[in-house]
């Protein structure tokens, strides 16, 4: 059987304070006070995005010449036919946990997701485009991964009430969703909601495949290349039923900047603050596995 591949790339700058996007199409400017603001690139067009990420060789050659650095618990062998090849991106040294995505009782993952306890977020999540989805899911409350806490516990991801009386233990190593209430920034989807569909789709509403994203960056930019990438891979796989659209959403984290803020919140003493590193910059690469035809 010949498998032959198309990879495309994106990234998009997400703007975090003092860097904070404009509405203006130039990638830096400068405002009083010597401040500047990083702007998010103008999203293009289908015909223009599809040539951008025509730099396929380059993409994968990125997925699976890196190597990881960082000790982990375990490995992505119960769900790596997410990735490409069966090959996960490589060169994350961060203190970093491979998570398979379980959840309900389907005793398969959903997706994969590589999160690194240091940041609190995910560095990025594995998953397969599901191209009978449509509507979009009623906004809910995100779970946590209880093995993050205790190897032991369920494998599955619950919700946070379920762990009420433990977490402070919880909070340890991963995100709660009180550390992104009031503090400007949505819990952004990696996998994105939009290209799931039921119980897949409910599962991308974990903290494990979240990361802090401006709620203007997340609801207006991120939102319209999320929609750009499904009209593509829509439009692809009308042209080609059989090929498998293999992609990964992931981070980057910036040095120093972390949510909630005490100066500028409330500065409720009782609260966590600095706790969840805010991205820079957001990106997603995508592999085209076509099962006969080297051409597509």
């Amino acid at each position: 059987m010949v498998v032959a591949m198309s990879c495309y790339f994106g990234e998009l700058a997400i703007g975090t304070p003092p860097f904070r996007h404009s509405q203006t199409n130039k990638h830096k400017t400068q405002s009083k006070g010597g401040v500047f603001k990083v702007t998010v690139p103008q999203i293009p067009l289908l015909s223009e995005l599809k040539s951008i990420m025509f730099l396929s060789i380059l993409v994968c050659v990125l997925l699976g010449a890196l190597h990881a650095q960082a000790e982990v618990v375990s490995t992505f062998n119960d769900c790596n036919y997410f990735f490409y090849k069966e090959t996960e991106p490589r060169g994350m040294s961060q203190n970093t946990k491979k998570i398979c995505q379980y959840y309900g009782n389907v005793p398969d993952p959903r997706y994969a997701s590589l999160y690194s306890e240091h940041h609190r977020i995910p560095l990025y999540s594995a998953y397969i485009f599901n191209r009978g989805c449509s509507s979009s899911p009623d906004k809910q409350s995100f779970f946590i991964e209880p093995q993050l806490y205790d190897i032991n516990e369920d494998r599955r991801m619950r919700p946070e009430v379920d762990f009420k009386s433990k977490v402070n233990q919880i909070k340890e190593n991963q995100a709660i969703n009180e550390y992104y209430k009031h503090t400007g920034y949505d819990r952004g989807h990696l996998n994105p909601n939009s290209f799931q569909c039921g119980d897949s789709r409910d599962a991308t509403f974990t903290l494990t495949n979240a990361a802090p994203m401006d709620a203007c960056f997340n609801r207006v930019q991120w939102h319209q290349w999320e929609s750009k990438v499904k009209e593509m891979l829509t439009s692809e796989l009308k042209d080609s039923p059989s090929a498998t659209p293999f992609l990964v959403t992931g981070i980057v984290p910036h040095s120093n900047y972390r949510i909630p803020r005490k100066e500028e919140s409330d500065q409720d003493e009782l609260r966590d603050y600095e706790k969840v590193t805010v991205p820079s910059h957001v990106w997603t690469a995508l592999c085209f596995a076509h099962p006969t035809d080297e051409e597509k």
